[in-house]
């Protein structure tokens, strides 16, 4: 009976340490506006993101929207594959934890998804986004 509390307490403080790495800001003014385009069937997805620095280390932020159902699937696999990256190297894969809203939602009155990369900046780091592949339609 012992070992099972101990397993499950331990489960429990597992599954809240990771839920816990995760927060929400409001999209405000300073978020950057991107988009997912495929060259033959169109957009499809919008969204904001952020780079911001949180209890000492950066974290990304983001909300977005599928506008193209026909697109879903490849569009999401894109945004599992996609990248961020400081001076280069990547610090956060996976951008699929983004605050999804309904197509029709409006970007700029959504709160974000923010999660922790643990990677700190330099006074002259610059931060980028790679989502780059291919799918099939």
């Amino acid at each position: 009976m012992r070992l099972l509390f101990l397993g499950t307490a331990l489960a429990m403080a597992f599954a809240s340490t990771a839920a816990a790495a995760d927060f929400a800001i409001p999209v405000d003014g300073d978020f950057w506006v991107d988009e997912v385009g495929w060259q033959t069937q169109g957009k499809g997805y919008e969204f904001r993101w952020l780079v911001i620095e949180h209890d000492g280390q950066l974290a990304v932020c983001g909300a977005g929207k599928y506008v193209n159902v026909s697109n879903k699937t490849q569009t999401r696999d894109l945004m599992r594959k996609a990248k961020v990256t400081l001076d280069g190297k990547p610090i956060l894969k996976d951008l699929t934890f983004f605050t999804q809203l309904k197509s029709n939602a409006d970007l700029s009155a959504a709160k974000a998804t923010c999660r922790d990369t643990g990677a700190k900046a330099g006074k002259n780091s610059k931060v980028g986004l790679d989502i780059s592949g291919r799918a099939r339609f």
